[in-house]
């Protein structure tokens, strides 16, 4: 579980994971079920909420205020939370089996204002090619 707790952290993060799968124009049914898995297992929210917020964060896509966002997210994460849900986006990121020229601009842009590390970046991207075949 992530440090910070409640359906305002999710909808953030959720945001966040959204826009990874739409940074290709394509939210795929797998992109849409790793999202789902990511939030039942780091938040205690009913199935319903989680709809909810998918249903949200899948509007929201690529149009939303990243700053702001990240800016809340660095305030209610420490630095490693933030690692941890680095790797959640590139699961995201990877879903599919490809790792996009797109995806991995909008996972570097993000993990910058998340204020991650550029060798951390690349060490978890390095990671995840490496799982697709």
């Amino acid at each position: 579980k992530w440090s910070g707790k409640g359906a305002y952290l999710a909808c953030l993060l959720g945001t966040l994971m959204a826009s990874i799968a739409h940074s290709d124009d394509y939210f795929s049914d797998i992109e849409r079920h790793i999202l789902h898995k990511k939030l039942r297992e780091r938040f205690d929210l009913t199935q319903e909420d989680i709809t909810i917020l998918c249903e949200i964060a899948d509007e929201q896509g690529l149009d939303f205020d990243r700053y702001e966002i990240t800016v809340e997210v660095n305030r209610l994460l420490n630095i490693n939370d933030r690692k941890l849900f680095m790797e959640c986006l590139f699961e995201i990121a990877t879903a599919d089996g490809l790792l996009k020229h797109e995806e991995i601009e909008e996972l570097r842009n993000l993990t910058k204002a998340l204020k991650i590390s550029h060798k951390d970046f690349i060490a978890c991207k390095v990671r995840y090619k490496s799982k697709i075949k």
